[in-house]
């Protein structure tokens, strides 16, 4: 009993946490960004989506990475590299602010078409 106890334990320390809070650029919480862990290769290991309040919480195993932001309207961001280890099992990203994604268009062109073919109560037009 004592050794499955241990294993379960030894098991159960292999992750580390990855927590914080993503605000646009006024501070305000951004709802529903997606929070992803990248490993040295650049490719997803575990993601997430912020609650209302803009906060997360990912569980990793030990590693390297890069904690990534991305959301609709917003440039994305990237942390620098930190390690998960045994040592140093969580890491904290307290308030990390993303800018707006704003691009000025030259002209916008509304067109509509109209209908090849009418009905009205009595005849059918077609054009």
């Amino acid at each position: 009993m004592r050794t499955l106890l241990h294993a379960a334990l030894t098991f159960a320390q292999q992750d580390g946490q990855v927590s914080g809070q993503i605000k646009d650029a006024v501070g305000a919480p951004l709802q529903f960004a997606k929070v992803a862990l990248v490993n040295e290769a650049g490719k997803p290991v575990t993601g997430t989506v912020t609650d209302e309040q803009g906060n997360f919480k990912l569980s990793a195993p030990f590693g390297a990475y890069a904690c990534k932001v991305t959301s609709i309207g917003y440039k994305p961001f990237k942390s620098e590299r930190f390690s998960l280890s045994p040592q140093s099992a969580s890491k904290s990203f307290p308030g990390i602010a993303v800018e707006e994604d704003v691009e000025m268009l030259n002209e916008v062109e509304v067109m509509a078409l109209r209908p090849q073919i009418t009905m009205e109560a009595d005849k059918m037009i077609v054009l």
